[in-house]
């Protein structure tokens, strides 16, 4: 996963540093699974289907997300310290969303720009990758590197 950042970060990505295919089609109904930790998936939210979750009421957002968003779910079976990140560059704009098992815009736990680090007790959550529109109506959709980190318990960086 940190290779892939890595790589991503440097454009030094390529297509045969491809993982193996995500589970999943990224919106509400089916959400690309994330079946363990550390995770990383370099997508393109101009590809995106799906533009339903446009302001998260329950994280108090006043942000305009009314661009294409992808949807990924995790599920924890036990308490679990998380760094959530996404990189996007340029003009792209990616906000991280965390919500609750119902993946609707009230169940927002907590929004970041970039990051969300925090302790999840056991149970299914799923994160919203939402693409910013900015005041003069421009869609910030674009190539953007989602990660996420387990903190281990001596990882003092996560608190």
């Amino acid at each position: 996963a940190l290779d892939g950042a890595y790589k991503s970060a440097s454009d030094q990505w390529t297509e045969t540093d491809d993982p193996l295919p995500i589970i999943g089609k990224g919106d509400i109904a089916d959400p690309f699974i994330i079946d363990s930790l550390p995770f990383a998936d370099l997508r393109d939210t101009q590809q995106s289907t799906q533009s339903l979750l446009n302001f998260y009421d329950g994280c108090d957002a006043v942000q305009n997300e009314t661009g294409p968003e992808y949807m990924y779910q995790l599920s924890l079976d036990k308490e679990t310290r998380i760094r959530a990140l996404v990189f996007d560059r340029d003009s792209v704009d990616i906000d991280l969303h965390l919500l609750d098992g119902n993946a609707d815009e009230m169940g927002c736990i907590e929004r970041n720009h970039q990051v969300i680090q925090t302790t999840l007790p056991p149970g299914t959550y799923h994160f919203s990758l939402d693409s910013f529109v900015s005041s003069d109506a421009t869609v910030n959709a674009g190539e953007y590197l989602f990660v996420i980190l387990e903190c281990h318990p001596d990882d003092s960086s996560c608190d």
